[in-house]
């Protein structure tokens, strides 16, 4: 189910399963291609999110310092 603040992104049910979904993708990539390099939990509900922006915001980094 989407929720408000993540409509239209993929969900992925556990970290597990988006880490999955970028080795999968990273397996088929093209040369110069733009791909997710990581995955990050969802702000709204119990999923995950994967993204290629290289720094998650302060709001969901696991380790403030990072």
């Amino acid at each position: 189910m989407h929720r408000l603040g993540c409509t239209g992104k993929r969900q992925y049910a556990s970290p597990e399963a988006a880490e999955a979904a970028l080795s999968a993708m990273w397996s088929k990539c093209r040369p110069g291609a733009r791909l997710p390099t990581r995955k990050y939990p969802c702000l709204y509900g119990d999923h995950w999110h994967i993204t290629s922006s290289p720094q998650p915001p302060l709001s969901i980094r696991e380790d403030p310092a990072a």
